[in-house]
């Protein structure tokens, strides 16, 4: 067999190429390598035992905005809008990213009419989706955020999608 192209170092012995050094050395070498790509993976540490952290619904709510917003480029407004759905993947996210939104902020960031976001917000808010409160740093505005229950729900269909 020849190693001479797997990158593991030929000694030229035809009977034993490679001494225990030599295997030692390589499986260092792929050692090192695998660790190093294992810090690049997102990890809680829990106890013992080491899970692998996804921002899988992150992303997925993301990459569904984004297919929203190309739908309306190829589609009349009318055809593709359903206010509750844009407002609910924005919500997800911001609280993902831990991002403080106001409510004329999520109507904005959805493009939706502010009157339209007001009227869907007050029913996410009836429907116990979402929690409003006053902002801290500004006495103008509204703080809108989506529920524990709500983004667990979110978190768990994204997860079932994606």
């Amino acid at each position: 067999m020849d190693y001479s192209r797997s990158g593991f170092p030929f000694r030229g012995n035809r009977n034993n190429p490679f001494s225990q050094e030599d295997w030692v050395a390589h499986i260092r070498k792929l050692t090192d390598e695998v660790q190093e790509a294992l810090q690049h993976l997102p990890v809680q540490r829990s106890g013992t035992a080491s899970t692998v952290q996804s921002d899988l619904p992150l992303q997925c709510a993301k990459r569904l905005e984004r297919e929203r917003q190309q739908r309306l480029q190829y589609f009349p407004e009318n055809l593709v809008r359903d206010p509750a759905w844009p407002l609910l993947l924005e919500l997800y996210r911001c609280r993902a990213e831990t991002i403080e939104l106001s409510v004329t902020g999520l109507s904005h960031a959805t493009n939706i009419p502010s009157a339209t976001g007001h009227r869907w917000i007050d029913e996410l808010k009836r429907a116990g989706m979402v929690t409003l409160s006053p902002s801290l740093t500004d006495a103008r505005c509204t703080i809108v955020t989506m529920t524990n229950e709500a983004f667990k729900k979110m978190d768990h269909y994204l997860r079932v999608i994606c």
